[in-house]
């Protein structure tokens, strides 16, 4: 029988699409929700911007339909989870973005499953 090894610190990390969306912190833009997200510009560029709540719930619902979609959504590292973006999803199109959080919901989150950022 053959081992299987699994990463607890990322199986902790790893989250369902409506537990990024209950962390996340949207605003009002006039009559539309909006996240602000950083996303990936290749080498050492983020780019910031608002991005449309339904379209961050499609771009989640993407996320997990990847051919290795478990790890696809989960809690950010220290960096990210330092400027209030505490969610990460992978695309194919534009590699990791991160969605502005609601910090004592992320902080919950990160000491109930004992996260180590």
């Amino acid at each position: 029988m053959s081992k299987i090894k699994v990463d607890v610190d990322l199986a902790k990390r790893v989250l369902s699409v409506d537990e990024a969306l209950e962390l996340l912190a949207p605003h009002k833009e006039g009559r539309k929700q909006r996240v602000h997200t950083f996303c990936g510009m290749g080498g050492f560029a983020l780019l910031g911007c608002d991005m449309d709540l339904t379209q961050v719930k499609k771009e989640l619902k993407k996320a997990l339909t990847l051919e290795d979609g478990i790890e696809n959504i989960q809690v950010a590292g220290s960096n990210m989870n330092g400027m209030g973006h505490g969610v990460a999803y992978w695309s194919d199109k534009v590699g990791w973005t991160f969605l502005e959080t609601d910090k004592e919901k992320l902080e919950a989150i990160i000491k109930k499953r004992r996260i180590n950022l």
